[in-house]
């Protein structure tokens, strides 16, 4: 599903600023993704009524749906050092005690 646009409604500190082990702080951001879908594309038909869907003068479905981001303040610190390389996605460590 192509989003077409991401609001940024707010942004903030997350658990109150607390540091996660080696990347620090993390920073919530709350928002809007807004969507555009062809109800014609073969991949689409499996969207139930998406054919009595209201379209856009484009003549595509639009939607919206709720975002919540949950990124590392400092992007440069969520990077692993040279030396380290990662051959699996990781959560960072004390994120679940949140």
């Amino acid at each position: 599903m192509p989003v077409v646009r991401l609001e940024i409604k707010t942004r903030q500190p997350l658990a109150d600023g607390r540091i996660f082990d080696h990347v620090g702080c993390y920073e919530q951001l709350d928002g809007t993704a807004h969507f555009a879908v062809d109800p014609a594309h073969r991949l689409n038909c499996a969207i139930t009524d998406i054919d009595l869907a209201e379209r856009g003068h484009d003549g595509l479905v639009h939607f919206t749906a709720d975002v919540r981001i949950l990124a590392p303040a400092d992007q440069v610190a969520r990077q692993p050092p040279p030396a380290v390389r990662c051959t699996e996605p990781r959560q960072p460590a004390g994120i679940s005690d949140i």
